[in-house]
Order: C-alpha cells, then structure tokens, then sequence
C-alpha cells in the first residue's frame, strides 16, 4: 500500500505565495493564513440561542439546589421562613425553565406549520429530521 503524504504544509505555502503574488499586504496575508486555522463560527439559529439560554438556566438551579441543600436539609439551623425563601427561589427558577422550554416548544411549532410538508417547496432548509430533532432537544 502506498504511504499518504500530507500536504497541507504545500498548500499553505502554494496559499502564501499567490497572496504576495497578487500583492496582498502582510496583515491581509496574515489572516488569510489565519483562516486555515481558526474558522469562522457560523451564527446561531433563535432556537439554539434559546435553547443554549435554557440549559443554562437548568445549570443555574442546580448550582442554586447545591449551594442551598445543606441548609434546606438542616432542621435546627434553618427557620421556616429561609426554608419558605429557597423554596421561593426554586419556584421561580423552575418557571423561568418552563416559559423558555414553552417558547421552544412553540417556535418548533411555528416551524412546522409554516413548512409545506416532505416534497414542498420550502424557503429555508427545514425538514422532518430537523424538527424532529428540535423536538427531541425540547
């Protein structure tokens, strides 16, 4: 079997010369190699940003539920009304969740109606394992 070479040191170079043969300045050269290494990230869809809002909102109640079990828990140092207060707290948190996930819920659905079905002809780049997808997150 034949050995692989890896050329991707060539074809930065290849890259490098035809930037300064096309008379690209040292800082355009510069991120155009650049490139190679760090890629752009693409922008993030709503549903991602509320999703990624909603995990970390989860990731707050726990952090939340850890900081305050011992006291919770602990009958003798903890009076009714701090107990009232946490619990308080958590409702809150778990209401805030819960309006998120319905968002989510509702932006899934809004999609669904909008789409024109499986063989429809459809502006954007929805289709069935998207959303199903989307729903299995929610």
């Amino acid at each position: 079997m034949a050995k692989v070479r890896d050329r991707t040191e060539d074809f930065k170079d290849s890259v490098r010369r035809a930037a300064l043969n096309l008379g690209y300045n040292e800082s355009k050269t510069a991120r155009i190699m650049a490139s190679f290494i760090f890629h752009k990230t693409s922008e993030r869809s709503p549903f991602t940003k509320a999703a990624l809002k909603t995990l970390e909102s989860i990731g707050d109640l726990e952090k939340f539920l850890v900081k305050h079990k011992k006291d919770y828990l602990d009958l003798r140092h903890t009076t009714e009304q701090e107990r009232d207060s946490i619990e308080h707290e958590v409702t809150v948190f778990i209401n805030s969740c819960r309006e998120q996930i319905d968002v989510l819920k509702n932006s899934i659905n809004d999609e669904e109606s909008s789409s024109k079905g499986w063989l429809g002809n459809r502006g954007d780049n929805l289709n069935a394992d998207t959303i199903a997808h989307k729903h299995g997150v929610v």
